[in-house]
C-alpha cells in the first residue's frame, strides 16, 4: 500500500541515531505506507541490525515487516471504509457486504481514501524494543481486529512453517478477497529459512490495539554466525597463509630508516612481484599522473605505503587468479571500488589515508570471494551449524551469513594474514558505518561510499537508503549532490581506463 503524497511521519526522537547506539526504545508512526515511509524504515532498521551485528537480516525482515506493515493498514482501511458505509464489520453479514467491493475502491495507489486516512486517528506504528541481547520489532495499529482475521493470520502462519517451499502454497485455495493470503506466506517462509522458530512470532489483539512482535535474539545469531565464519575459513582449503615474502616487504616499508634502493633491490629478487607490482600501479584501479616503468619509479611516485599496497594487493590478485579465477568478475569490480575510495580521501588531501582506503576498498569483498567458493563439505556443516536443512545454494548461503560473514570474513582472513588492526577494523566496519570506532571512522566512511557507488551502478541500492551521518560527513545530503561525486568518479575511472 503506498502512495505519493507525502505524509506526515512521527518519529518518538529527535536523537535516532543516539538512541540506536543506547538501545533505547523508539517509534515511528504514520497512517499509510508510503514510498516515503518505506525509506525512512529501512534506514532505521538498517542501524538497529547493525548495532546488533545481525544486519545479515535485513532482508528477511524487510519482507516480513512490510507484510505487516500493509496488513495493519489494510485493517485501518478498512475499519474507516465500513464506517463510512455505516456497516458493523462484526457483523458476518456486514463484513461480507463489505468486503464485496473493498479491494476494488481501498486497494490501489491514490485511493482517495488514502487521504481520508491520514485525517482519521488510524495509525500504525512500528516499535523498535532492545532489550539486553535481545530485540523485539512490533507492528501496531490502534484498532482491535476481529477473532476471523486473527483466524486467517494464525492459519496461514501455520501453514507456511509446514510448507516446503512457495509452490506447495499456490497449491491451497487462499482468500484473496483483500489481496492478501498468500503474501504473508511467502513472507513467512524467508522467516522460516532464516532461522526464525515459529515462535518468534507472535500476535495479539485487545481492545483497543492489534500488535504483531518478531523476537530477535542477538546472542545465538552472533554465536552461530561468527561459528560459520570460522567453518568456512577452517574449511577453505584453496585459502593460502599471505606469502612471507609480501609479508617481509610490508615489514620493510614500515622501517622507518628503509631506503628506496634497499625496498626496490628487495622487490626485483622476485620478478613475478616486481612485474604484479607494475602492472597493479598502472592498473585503473590505482591513479598516477604518469605511467611508472621501473620499481624506483613506482617507489619515487607513491611513496612507501603505496607500494606497499600494490604489494598487497598484488598478491592477493595472484591468490584471485590462481584460486578463485571464476570469480574474477567480483574482483574487478572491487578495483572500480578501490579507484573510488582512493580518489575520495586524495579530495581530503590526505595521501596515507588514500593509500588505506585504496587497499581496505580493494580487499573488501575477498570474504564474499572465499564464501562463494566454500565446497558442498562448508554447505552441510553450515547446515549443521544454522540447524536450517536444504541450503544448497550460494544465494540462500548469503542471505543466511553474509550479511555478517561477508565484512567479517573479510576481516577474519585479513587478521590471518597479519594485516595491520587498522586495516582489518575498517573492512570489519564499512558496511555499518555508524558502529566504527572513532580510531578508523573516516576511513570506514570513505569505503562505504566508494561501495555503495559501485551498488548504485548495479542498480542494487539507491541514494534514499543511504546512511544519514555518512552523507552528512562529506556534505552530501542531497541527492544531486551526491550524483555530482558519482559522476565526477565515474568520469575519471573511465578517463583511467
Amino acid at each position: 500500500m503506498t502512495n505519493s503524497t507525502k505524509q506526515k511521519i512521527e518519529c518518538s526522537t529527535t536523537d535516532i541515531s543516539g538512541s540506536i547506539k543506547r538501545k533505547d526504545e523508539y517509534y515511528i508512526q504514520f497512517s499509510y505506507f508510503s514510498r516515503d515511509v518505506e525509506i525512512f524504515f529501512q534506514k532505521l532498521l538498517s542501524r538497529t541490525l547493525a548495532s546488533y551485528d545481525i544486519i545479515y537480516l535485513k532482508g528477511a525482515l524487510v519482507t516480513i515487516l512490510k507484510e505487516l506493515i500493509t496488513n495493519a493498514t489494510k485493517a485501518n482501511i478498512k475499519r474507516l471504509y465500513f464506517n463510512e458505509k455505516g456497516l458493523d464489520i462484526n457483523l458476518k453479514t456486514d463484513y461480507i457486504t463489505g468486503m464485496d467491493d473493498f479491494k476494488e475502491k481501498c486497494l490501489y495507489e491514490e485511493a482517495p481514501i488514502l487521504e481520508k486516512l491520514e485525517k482519521s486517528n488510524y495509525r500504525v506504528r512500528l516499535l523498535f524494543s532492545p532489550n539486553g541481547d535481545k530485540l523485539s520489532i512490533k507492528v501496531i495499529n490502534n484498532i482491535r481486529i476481529v477473532p476471523e482475521e486473527i483466524k486467517k493470520i494464525e492459519a496461514r502462519i501455520s501453514k507456511a512453517y509446514k510448507y516446503d517451499d512457495i509452490t506447495d502454497a499456490f497449491n491451497d485455495v487462499l482468500d484473496d478477497s483483500e489481496g492478501a493470503g498468500l503474501g504473508l506466506i511467502m513472507a513467512m517462509l524467508i522467516f522460516k529459512n532464516s532461522g526464525f522458530a515459529k515462535e518468534d512470532f507472535s500476535i495479539n489483539s485487545s481492545k483497543n490495539q492489534t500488535i504483531c512482535t518478531i523476537n530477535i535474539s542477538n546472542t545465538g545469531r552472533t554465536i552461530m554466525a561468527r561459528d560459520i565464519a570460522k567453518e568456512i575459513i577452517e574449511d577453505i582449503e584453496y585459502l593460502p597463509s599471505f606469502p612471507e615474502n609480501i609479508t617481509r616487504l610490508t615489514e620493510l616499508c614500515d622501517t622507518p630508516d628503509a631506503t628506496i634502493v634497499e625496498i626496490s633491490d628487495y622487490v626485483k629478487k622476485d620478478p613475478s612481484l616486481a612485474t604484479s607490482i607494475l602492472k597493479q600501479a598502472n592498473s585503473v584501479g590505482y591513479l598516477t599522473s604518469n605511467k611508472a616503468i621501473t620499481i624506483e619509479e613506482s617507489i619515487m611516485k607513491i611513496g612507501l605505503a603505496g607500494i606497499k599496497a600494490l604489494a598487497i594487493a598484488a598478491s592477493i590478485s595472484r591468490i584471485i587468479n590462481q584460486r578463485y579465477s571464476q570469480y574474477r568478475e567480483l574482483w574487478e569490480t572491487s578495483y572500480k571500488k578501490a579507484f573510488y575510495a582512493y580518489q575520495i580521501a586524495i579530495q581530503l588531501k590526505d595521501r596515507k589515508l588514500s593509500e588505506k582506503a585504496y587497499l581496505a576498498s580493494l580487499i573488501s569483498k575477498v570474504g564474499e570471494i572465499a564464501l562463494l567458493s566454500a565446497k558442498q563439505v562448508s554447505v552441510e556443516r553450515i547446515n549443521k551449524i544454522a540447524g536450517i536443512k536444504n541450503i544448497t545454494h550460494t544465494d540462500l548461503l548469503e542471505e543466511i551469513t553474509l550479511g555478517i560473514s561477508h565484512p567479517t570474513l573479510s576481516s577474519m582472513i585479513t587478521e590471518k594474514w597479519n594485516f595491520d588492526n587498522e586495516l582489518t577494523l575498517s573492512i570489519k566496519f564499512y558496511l555499518r558505518p555508524h558502529m566504527a570506532p572513532p580510531e578508523v571512522q573516516e576511513l570506514v566512511y570513505i569505503i562505504y561510499v566508494a561501495h555503495v557507488l559501485t551498488e548504485l551502478e548495479d542498480r542494487k541500492i539507491r541514494y534514499q537508503s543511504l546512511d544519514f551521518d555518512v552523507l552528512k560527513f562529506f556534505n552530501l545530503e542531497t541527492e544531486a549532490e551526491f550524483n555530482k561525486l558519482h559522476s565526477i568518479l565515474q568520469q575519471a575511472y573511465t578517463a583511467n581506463t
